[in-house]
């Protein structure tokens, strides 16, 4: 299996007015990870510790995913545009086992910010840094395309979710909702954009999370959607500071 490990590299940005770092009251960077920050504090305390590690303080994870491509051609070359992932085989004679997903988390402290890479096989990637947005108060994931740095961003807001599927763990996870959308700095209207709502839900013993993603456009349809079960790496099993 690939293993990818992703440092905390200069963030220079092709819109740097839009996307400089954002700042606490006192001038510095705030050194709380964007999840930490856009998630209700009380409902901080019922993410596992390990999922939230992953999401507040860098990790690894990996895991199958089904995949399914819109229907419409146009559906289609914007999902390969953008490089996301082929639909899941269909037919039992195909040897090919389910698209893998693996993504490095890492947390800057120079920054507040989360980059992260993800690894779709067999040779997709894209690389991504989160951050937090104060005006808005949303997580901001800023993405790498044609090596411009934040080519295009989506505005989530993280919204707590009870786990149905693990009642007695007292366990939530989230859901992510698009709120806004940038080109190159550029607000883009969410009825233009591309939208990539979803949720993660936490394995029973804390130690995994069910990922359920649906990339759409309002004209275009459904682009790309997926859903699968990720577990964390032996080990990769800390507690973040709030």
């Amino acid at each position: 299996n690939l293993r990818i490990s992703l440092g905390c590299s200069s963030l220079r940005s092709f819109s740097q007015t839009r996307f400089l770092t954002r700042k606490s009251s006192s001038g510095q960077p705030d050194p709380r990870s964007p999840f930490v920050r856009a998630i209700d504090p009380n409902s901080l305390l019922k993410i596992p510790p390990g999922m939230l590690a992953f999401h507040a303080t860098g990790g690894h994870c990996e895991g199958p995913l089904l995949v399914n491509r819109g229907k419409n051609g146009i559906a289609d070359i914007v999902a390969t545009l953008g490089c996301l992932p082929q639909s899941s085989p269909v037919t039992t004679s195909e040897a090919c086992t389910p698209p893998i997903v693996e993504v490095t988390s890492t947390f800057c402290a120079a920054t507040g910010g989360v980059q992260w890479h993800r690894k779709f096989w067999p040779s997709l990637s894209l690389e991504s840094r989160w951050y937090f947005d104060e005006p808005s108060q949303l997580a901001i994931d800023s993405f790498t395309y044609l090596g411009i740095r934040d080519f295009a961003a989506f505005g989530f807001a993280l919204e707590p979710e009870d786990a149905p599927h693990t009642p007695d763990s007292g366990f939530v996870g989230f859901r992510h909702v698009t709120k806004k959308a940038w080109i190159l700095g550029v607000p883009v209207p969410l009825a233009l954009s591309l939208v990539a709502d979803g949720v993660s839900m936490p394995h029973e013993d804390g130690l995994g999370w069910r990922v359920e993603v649906c990339v759409e456009h309002a004209l275009l349809g459904t682009i790309v959607e997926y859903l699968g079960d990720v577990r964390l790496l032996p080990g990769e099993v800390s507690v973040p500071q709030n």
